[in-house]
């Protein structure tokens, strides 16, 4: 009786452990530039401020109209995991921003790879309208130069169970004028035409 005692404790044991690893299963691995994985920081510095089981702190500052991106590891997946991300960010860019853009792009990961934003705060209050969707999330409001916003919100991770992802989420802010939407357009289009070339590429080789 003893022995399946022990044994019981054991499993219990194990299971806590895998547990408390799945809650622990995404990770923010960079913040801003990373040359191996390809995604150069256009737009200023970041960097990852604190971070613990489930949950990561991270602060950026803008120096002009360009991309800071993070990248995010997932280790193994529980198959839907919540990473919760707080974020403060400086525009330092010298004009106003009405627009503020996530959009996902997968690095090394699983083909069923998705991620929603959800729960999304803004307690400073520059974003009147807060648009999420699935692989991204768009900011309507103001923010004028030189001031720095917060932001909260619940990354969820979908993948096959036991999948290890790596995946990055670019961040960039608009402005209004034409001519300048017109030239960060470009770049944006270069991104999802990258996305969705990476996509075809992992559905021919599976």
């Amino acid at each position: 009786m003893r022995k399946l005692h022990g044994v019981f404790m054991v499993v219990l044991c194990l299971f806590g452990l895998s547990a408390s690893s799945a809650l622990a299963a995404a990770s923010v691995e960079y913040v801003g530039p990373n040359p191996y994985f390809g995604f150069p920081s256009t737009g200023g510095t970041g960097a990852l401020a604190g971070q613990h089981a489930g949950a990561a702190t991270i602060e950026k500052t803008f120096t002009s109209l360009g991309d800071i991106p993070i990248i995010i590891h997932s280790t193994p997946s529980a198959g839907v995991d919540i990473l919760h991300i707080d974020e403060r960010v400086a525009n330092n860019t010298g004009v106003d921003w009405t627009d503020f853009h996530f959009l996902f792009e997968p690095i090394d990961a699983n083909p069923a790879l998705n991620v929603a934003f959800l729960n999304v705060t803004n307690p400073t209050g520059e974003w009147t309208n807060i648009m999420p969707g699935p692989n991204h999330l768009t900011l309507l409001g103001s923010v004028p130069a030189g001031s720095i916003f917060s932001l909260s919100f619940d990354l969820v991770i979908s993948s096959e169970v036991g999948s290890y992802d790596l995946f990055g989420i670019h961040q960039y802010p608009t402005v209004p004028e034409p001519a300048t939407l017109a030239l960060l357009g470009l770049p944006l289009v270069g991104l999802v035409l990258r996305q969705r070339c990476r996509s075809s590429a992992r559905l021919a080789r599976s």
